[in-house]
């Protein structure tokens, strides 16, 4: 799933605030093109060969944008974002490895409203479509392992100037590691592991540097409910760079962890979740909350 995430234009927001180093582009830190924290319960464990359908509905909002020290970057910030995003599975018949081979592709559609320093944009639209391949293990009754890689492609509407874009205008590619510990009448534990590498923005020669970040869930499976805690830890690894220099001196490296509860409910072969995830620490990118809610059927 790509990640929903704001585009905003600083060049002129204030005096102060200013990107010397990019004093005309769309603001593309503060964020990955995976939207953290989507993923939880079940997430290493891959089902049965066949088809099956998940939807993804987040709706997203934030009042601050921080710097560097994880203080507020800009005087005056709002973000609100919207996101359906609906994805196709495919787990294959056969093993290589040992595993199920699957194959998955992700259309995710935005509504993004900023509001910057008295500055406002809108947009909607397709984001990137999110391509995945990979093979799932079934290690033990209890412990399941998947691997896989997604391509990220820029589909929707793009502006360099503009304040918010569906679209970040880049490739990327992201190696992904699962694992999920169940036991049906006990404890659960999943995680979801990743490695971001992005293209450069050739509209605007912005490369985003590489973000190692994790999905993480811990529950309790009490008959047909799971309760527990979910979240994201991110760390972006390398610089943000314009034309080869760092972004804002320091490279923009972007930072954030998210805990929040959240719950799941099996409907016989389907599967709805239900999340609230507070960002407590944000570092280069916006800081706010976000509600959850997916469902999962055989198709």
């Amino acid at each position: 799933m790509t990640r929903l995430k704001t585009t905003l234009m600083v060049a002129c927001a204030t005096a102060t605030i200013c990107m010397a180093t990019a004093p005309a582009y769309a603001l593309e830190g503060g964020g990955s093109v995976y939207p953290a924290g989507a993923e939880n319960y079940l997430v290493g464990a891959l089902p049965p060969p066949g088809w099956y359908f998940l939807n993804y509905t987040e709706l997203y909002s934030a009042n601050r944008f921080n710097g560097n020290d994880g203080k507020k970057l800009f005087p005056h910030f709002s973000l609100t974002a919207f996101a359906e995003a609906p994805r196709v599975v495919k787990v294959f018949n056969g093993q290589i490895f040992g595993a199920s081979p699957f194959v998955a592709a992700l259309l995710p559609i935005v509504d993004e409203h900023v509001n910057v320093v008295g500055m406002k944009g809108s947009t909607s639209g397709v984001s990137e479509v999110d391509l995945t391949e990979g093979l799932g293990w079934h290690l033990s009754p209890s412990f399941h392992v998947v691997a896989g890689i997604d391509e990220f492609l820029p589909m929707g509407n793009y502006s360099a100037t503009d304040l918010a874009s569906a679209s970040d205008n880049r490739y990327a590619f992201e190696p992904v590691v699962a694992f999920s510990y169940i036991d049906p009448r006990g404890p659960e534990v999943d995680v979801k592991a990743m490695y971001d590498f992005n293209l450069k923005n050739q509209t605007t020669n912005y490369q985003s540097g590489e973000d190692f970040h994790f999905d993480y869930s811990t529950g309790f499976n009490v008959g047909l409910w799971t309760f527990g805690v979910g979240g994201y830890f991110e760390d972006q690894v390398t610089n943000d760079t314009v034309n080869g220099a760092p972004v804002m001196g320091n490279g923009f490296k972007s930072e954030g962890f998210a805990i929040g509860p959240d719950i799941q409910y099996k409907l016989g072969h389907d599967l709805l979740r239900l999340k609230w995830q507070d960002e407590v620490i944000a570092r280069n990118k916006p800081q706010g909350s976000a509600v959850w809610l997916s469902l999962v059927f055989p198709i």
